[in-house]
């Protein structure tokens, strides 16, 4: 053990004022570099406790970060499955909204082309009846001149009953040919009706098929909204996933550096342990007072 004093004279024996000074002085120059020595282990002592507790702090903070960024990315991955679903299901109706939209044209069309057929039915009744009433007429008139042959004939007598006879034949046609021109009408007139009717049904048809249109258009700009909206979702979410991973990134390197400083601030503390021991192991003056400040 190094013991620093100050010299006395003792036994009798005098030492020279100039040596005294000169080792007192020299005693007190070791003695004032242990107490800085023992000042800065001791600063370096508390310095080293407060960087670990500082240390200890961050590697825990960075932890609770590096979890609860891990449950973030947990939560996000989730919305992001869900995002994408969305967006799935709208690509499907928009496919099913553009079928259902093509279908409801294609039904236009063809309620367009009843419609027409219809008509032109409707137009060839007309031209039926318009043919049966000539036919009428024409049965009208020959069964008038069959008619006025009979009377012709009677009047002749025996040379005209052979005439008459044929008369009577034609007058039978033509009173055929009316029946037959009636029963045609007959039917050509529920043609008509059923024309009628048919045209009324394509235009109902139509009609339907118009709003069916509307709403399938309303329905198509609605799901592509939704679309879009999914869109810009996901690429907001994959804005959000990219800051997430990026701040990941950071809180490890945080996490990592928070126990190298731990590891450091250890290796630190023991070196100040290990000068502290060391000086406060001397004795020399101002010591005791040093480390009664410190306590």
């Amino acid at each position: 053990m190094i013991c620093v004093f100050r010299l006395k004279q003792t036994d009798g024996i005098m030492i020279s004022v100039l040596s005294m000074n000169i080792i007192n002085e020299l005693q007190e120059i070791i003695a004032e570099q242990y107490r800085h020595q023992l000042t800065n282990a001791l600063a370096l002592q508390r310095d080293t406790i407060e960087l670990s507790q500082y240390s200890d702090e961050l590697s825990s903070s960075a932890n609770e970060q590096a979890a609860s960024l891990e449950q973030t990315a947990a939560a996000i991955e989730e919305l992001t499955s869900n995002v994408a679903s969305n967006a799935s299901k709208a690509n499907s109706m928009l496919q099913v909204a553009k079928e259902a939209k093509e279908a409801s044209e294609y039904g236009n069309q063809i309620a367009q082309q009843s419609f027409i057929a219809m008509s032109e039915i409707q137009a060839a009744t007309e031209a039926i009846n318009q043919a049966v009433d000539i036919i009428n007429n024409i049965a009208f008139q020959t069964n008038i001149l069959s008619l006025n042959a009979a009377v012709e004939a009677a009047t002749a007598g025996e040379a005209g009953r052979g005439f008459a006879v044929v008369a009577q034949e034609v007058r039978n046609l033509a009173n055929r040919s009316a029946d037959a021109a009636r029963q045609i009408q007959n039917v050509a007139q529920t043609a008509r009706e059923k024309s009628l009717g048919g045209v009324g049904t394509a235009e109902k048809m139509m009609e339907s098929f118009a709003t069916i249109a509307e709403k399938i258009a309303l329905t198509d700009e609605l799901v592509r909204d939704v679309s879009g909206a999914s869109h810009e979702q996901m690429s907001g979410i994959n804005q959000i996933n990219d800051a997430i991973h990026q701040l990941d990134q950071i809180t490890q390197q945080n996490a990592k550096t928070a126990t190298n400083v731990a590891s450091l601030s250890g290796f630190v503390q023991e070196l100040s342990d290990t000068m502290y021991n060391e000086i406060s192991a001397k004795e020399f003056i101002g010591k005791d007072q040093i480390l009664a400040s410190a306590r």
